[in-house]
């Protein structure tokens, strides 16, 4: 055996306890029974707001056809949305729509997976409240690319018939 194969069984034969479904690798993986992830808390109407849109901003997802097949530009959709005092969002509807279908069904799948957000603060009583926030998607410009020899760039060659 060479020293390089010895070297690599050696370290498959450490590594088996890790591999998935032996007692070792129990341990990294979250119980079962494991509470959903809690929201921040937060103090006053200013931070649930700002945590708002945070979370917003990071849970927006174009989906990849709508960015294949749109023309490059801004869309906004206009949405209104209910949350209750615990957080859990609902009744969201498309109040302005951005032209394309997709986008608005987009828009209302992200307000979808806002729930849930942090329980509402003293400053904002324990009513269910309603919300209008506008959504804006931007397709970029799709990349130029430089000329290379095979697509005509400037090589010093002239064509054919010219000196």
């Amino acid at each position: 055996m060479t020293r390089f194969a010895f070297k690599l069984a050696s370290a498959l034969l450490m590594a088996a306890p890790l591999m998935a479904g032996s007692p070792a690798m129990a341990q990294f993986a979250p119980p079962p029974d494991a509470p959903p992830k809690q929201e921040p808390k937060v103090t006053s109407r200013q931070e649930w707001l700002g945590h708002l849109q945070g979370k917003l901003n990071r849970t927006k997802r174009l989906p990849d056809e709508l960015r294949q097949t749109l023309a490059p530009g801004s869309y906004k959709v206009m949405l209104g949305f209910t949350v209750d005092a615990a957080g859990q969002v609902s009744n969201i509807v498309v109040q302005e729509s951005s032209g394309q279908p997709g986008l608005d069904a987009a828009a209302q799948e992200t307000v979808g997976r806002l729930s849930p957000l942090p329980a509402f603060t003293a400053d904002m009583g324990q009513k269910e409240q309603q919300f209008r926030l506008p959504m804006v998607f931007v397709i970029p410009e799709p990349a130029t690319q430089e000329p290379t020899e095979t697509q005509g760039g400037a090589t010093g060659a002239k064509p054919a018939g010219q000196q």
